[in-house]
């Protein structure tokens, strides 16, 4: 009969108490060093160049945001002063500065190829010290970045691309025409203009009649319906349009505030149908 080594379990203990001692010791030994490695890493200052790009790319992202035009068109001229006139910049890094002015523009949103503009973002950023132990540190840093924004009838969002910088400073100058407006006074007029017709004023007449007092880019549409006489006049560009309403051997009465995406191009748009075939939007 073959006996069992009674010394076999303690050399199996012993093995395993001497493994467990040394991955406790490469632990430590890899404590030891990592630690430093990260303390060092977290105290290195953040590079201020790449704040500075960072920060020029957010820019150009909320300047494509800001010039889109939804519905309305506008010229590149337009859309070149709106892009450098008080651009929203990051608020995270407040001491840092910004410039951004126009390269280049042309065309139009609703023209072939859109409306299109080119701008510089220069950013430059301070360097800063900490303040405490384990404080933020930042190199100075500085930015230059040039892109084409491009922008089309209806949407929400300019396109973008990055181009290169040319040398030397922009000194090209938008010069917009000013945006029609609509007259403050419109709904007044448009009912005066319908009170003074005759009661038998037939559509065209009245069409007439409203064209001499609203010239273009207002728009003017009339409509009779039986006893009713309806006017609309509207301004594309801003979404504005007042409907009267003259029923025979009574004054006219107005309506405004009608849904802006029945105001849109493509959709009912400023029209008598607006008060004669109300459509009903969610």
């Amino acid at each position: 009969m073959t006996g069992t080594d009674p010394a076999q379990p303690t050399d199996r203990r012993r093995r395993r108490l001497g493994t467990a001692l040394v991955v406790v010791v490469a632990v430590v030994v890899l404590a030891v060093v990592a630690v430093p490695v990260l303390v060092a890493v977290s105290l290195r200052p953040a590079d201020g160049d790449r704040v500075a790009r960072d920060l020029a790319d957010r820019v150009v992202v909320g300047i494509a945001d800001d010039i889109a035009t939804d519905g309305r068109t506008a010229d590149a001229d337009r859309l070149a002063q709106e892009a450098v006139t008080d651009p929203r910049v990051p608020t995270d890094v407040p001491d840092a500065t910004y410039d951004v002015a126009p390269l280049a523009w042309s065309g139009r949103t609703d023209g072939e190829g859109g409306a299109r503009v080119e701008l510089v973002v220069a950013v430059d950023v301070p360097g800063e010290s900490a303040q405490a132990i384990f404080g933020k540190e930042r190199t100075a840093g500085s930015a230059r970045a040039c892109w084409r924004l491009v922008v089309r009838t209806g949407q929400d969002v300019a396109d973008r691309e990055p181009i290169p910088c040319p040398g030397g400073t922009p000194t090209a100058t938008p010069s917009p025409t000013p945006l029609p407006t609509f007259p403050a006074n419109a709904e007044k007029e448009v009912r005066a203009a319908l009170d003074a017709l005759p009661d038998d004023a037939t559509a065209p007449a009245a069409q007439r009649a409203l064209a001499a007092r609203f010239a273009a880019p207002l728009s003017v549409r009339v409509e009779r319906d039986g006893h009713e006489l309806v006017a609309a006049v509207g301004l594309l560009s801003t979404r504005d349009c007042v409907v009267a309403v003259r029923h025979d051997d009574e004054r006219a009465r107005s309506f405004t505030g009608f849904d802006r995406v029945q105001l849109d191009p493509g959709e009912v748009g400023c029209a008598p149908s607006l008060y004669l075939a109300p459509v009903t939007t969610h």
